[in-house]
């Protein structure tokens, strides 16, 4: 599994440019999706763990010291949640890191598609203008049959 999500895959296919933008567009819209419902759900299970985390704050600041078997416990149980904390400071680093990666291409591939689409209406303004002087040539053309 390692070689496969270390090496690079190479994808051809034959399509217009803008297409191959358009369609990158959508994977990156679908990232970044993906992205952003991981950043609710990471939000909602750390609202958890900040409430299991006061509750056996409080369970320990509260305990009497006639009970050390249940202060024993409680501390074994703080533990496990600091635990939990170091783990989902991990997932929320890698969730991150792909959440600037998102950005980084969502921007690269905005400014292509805008820059084809300038592309394109220059190109048709270019054809439309030629045509004009296309039937502008035709007219003087009449004209001087017409007089001679």
């Amino acid at each position: 599994q390692v070689k496969r999500k270390s090496e690079n895959i190479w994808h051809f296919e034959k399509m217009k440019y803008a297409d191959y933008l358009l369609k990158r567009k959508q994977q990156i819209d679908r990232q970044e999706s993906i992205a952003l419902k991981q950043q609710e759900e990471i939000k909602i299970r750390e609202e958890k763990w900040q409430k299991i985390y006061q509750q056996v704050h409080n369970d320990l600041n509260s305990i009497s010291r006639q009970d050390p078997q249940g202060g024993r416990l409680l501390k074994k149980k703080m533990k496990s949640v600091k635990a939990q904390e170091r783990r989902f400071e991990k997932i929320k680093e890698k969730a991150e890191d792909v959440k600037e990666d998102v950005k980084e291409g969502m921007t690269k591939a905005k400014d292509k598609v805008n820059d084809i689409k300038e592309d394109i209406k220059a190109k048709a303004e270019k054809a439309h203008e030629k045509a004009e002087m296309k039937k502008e040539e035709k007219k003087e053309k009449e004209d001087k049959k017409n007089i001679a």
